[in-house]
């Protein structure tokens, strides 16, 4: 039976390929209608950034406090800013580099890959939730 979104692994590592691989592909499936709610949650979380100038909009909405639902109705609005940081994040958890511990075969920490899982688990629904 193959597994959904939902249906999340109890427990990833960050040491683990397989582990990495998986979370990567969930976070590329996940239906265009919640990637403005799941990059929001990115964002906001410091997990990755944007662009250059959507990083200043972040500040100005950091600065008014309540920042994931200002950010994810921001990126409702720019669909293809919140597509493009669901990319670059799966993107990077499957080939960054990660800074904080030495064991990771990815580009998130231990410590930031339960932080993702509960981001997904939080803004992916479970009746819209793909088959991975």
């Amino acid at each position: 039976m193959p597994e959904t979104i939902t249906s999340l692994r109890p427990r990833y590592s960050a040491a683990n390929r397989s582990d990495v691989m998986h979370l990567a592909f969930v976070v590329e499936m996940t239906p265009d209608d919640h990637q403005p709610a799941l990059a929001a949650a990115i964002v906001a979380n410091d997990l990755m950034r944007g662009p250059w100038w959507f990083q200043i909009l972040v500040g100005f909405i950091r600065l008014r406090g309540n920042t994931a639902p200002r950010l994810t109705f921001a990126l409702g609005r720019l669909p293809e800013v919140a597509n493009d940081i669901i990319r670059a994040t799966a993107r990077h958890i499957r080939h960054g580099e990660d800074r904080e511990e030495a064991s990771s075969v990815g580009g998130l920490s231990q410590r930031e890959t339960e932080i993702m899982v509960s981001i997904i688990r939080a803004n992916v629904p479970k009746s819209e939730s793909p088959n991975v």
